[in-house]
């Protein structure tokens, strides 16, 4: 039910985009939201390649994959896919926001490579992204006021 419930929130996240998205009416870029598509992406991509039970090798004893190796080799493939797309948001756009996909990142290698359950390790990228984002938007206001108060 839980992951059901995550799945859900994101869903309405993602579909609140448009209306959340103030610059990108004006015609000008959103790295944040670039970024959460991005976060959400590997977040599903992760999901799909453990439904298809990528790693996990069926034996006589047990007719159902092992779920950590499952996780584990899942985690790899999508660490190395977010390795790369990363690297050419960074190399080629010039991105710099990379909060949420690093979210994303992080609760992949917590629950697939060190084998924190997945809900805990949601909350704790979770937890750490929103933490990072409003530090983020603190220092903007706080910058964006500097400079207006300046003038």
């Amino acid at each position: 039910f839980a992951s059901a419930a995550i799945v859900f929130v994101l869903g309405l996240s993602w579909v609140a985009v448009p209306w959340l998205a103030r610059r990108a009416r004006e015609d000008r870029p959103s790295p944040g939201f670039s970024d959460f598509g991005v976060a959400a992406i590997l977040f599903l991509t992760f999901l799909t390649l453990k439904a298809w039970d990528i790693g996990g090798a069926v034996t006589t004893e047990s007719p159902v994959p092992d779920p950590a190796a499952v996780a584990f080799a899942c985690a790899w493939l999508t660490l190395g896919l977010g390795a790369a797309v990363t690297a050419l948001r960074a190399l080629v756009w010039r991105e710099r926001w990379f909060l949420l996909s690093g979210a994303a990142l992080l609760h992949v290698t917590l629950h697939g490579l060190v084998g924190l359950s997945y809900l805990v390790a949601g909350t704790i990228a979770g937890v750490l992204a929103a933490v990072a984002v409003a530090v983020a938007e603190v220092r903007a206001r706080r910058s964006t006021a500097a400079a207006g108060g300046g003038q």
